[in-house]
């Protein structure tokens, strides 16, 4: 598998790949969309939704295009269960599932200048027709992003040469002398 593109999609892209198979969800893994988990037959379960919560992108420096982005995605996943005990058993192994399939993959957090912030909640949703529990993750990943001016003419160009001539400058004394070191 590649390192990720670092844009948010293609992270979120990049994430649901990484997760299809590694949880108790199994192929069921989306991008962004609560309301994939509903097919004819009702709420399909246990899935997982991945979401860009937050971008804050700060300038490096004074002058350039540099920047440093600081994405903020979350990894939501449905499971359900028989009871409050079985549903928070049910979370904390996607939680697990989760965690160890990211932070225990070195090219997803080496594809990163670092992976900042790793947050989970669990709430439990009674009172419906199937008991849902639900594990929210949440990372914090920061990565570099370049801008260019909209007049940059980056594309047109190809090469830079640089060449330098022996002549001498007019009226410049370029003769050889020949110095003696004192002894």
């Amino acid at each position: 598998m590649a390192a990720p593109t670092l844009t948010p999609a293609g992270i979120r892209s990049d994430l649901i790949t990484r997760l299809t198979g590694a949880t108790v969800a199994g192929s069921r893994v989306y991008d962004s969309r609560k309301d994939a988990l509903d097919d004819e037959d009702g709420v399909d379960l246990p899935a997982l939704c991945v979401y860009t919560q937050t971008t804050r992108r700060e300038r490096l420096g004074m002058s350039g295009g540099n920047w440093r982005a600081t994405l903020r995605i979350s990894i939501v996943g449905y499971v359900t269960g028989d009871g409050d005990a079985a549903l928070a058993a049910a979370a904390d192994v996607m939680e697990l599932a989760i965690v160890e399939t990211l932070l225990g993959d070195e090219e997803w957090t080496g594809a990163f200048n670092s992976v900042e912030t790793v947050e989970a909640q669990k709430p439990l949703h009674g009172g419906t027709k199937v008991e849902v529990g639900e594990v929210g993750i949440a990372f914090e990943v920061v990565y570099p992003e370049t801008y260019y001016p909209a007049s940059s003419t980056r594309e047109d160009l190809d090469e830079i040469a640089v060449t330098t001539d022996t002549t001498s400058p007019d009226g410049a004394d370029v003769s050889e002398r020949n110095f003696e070191v004192p002894q």
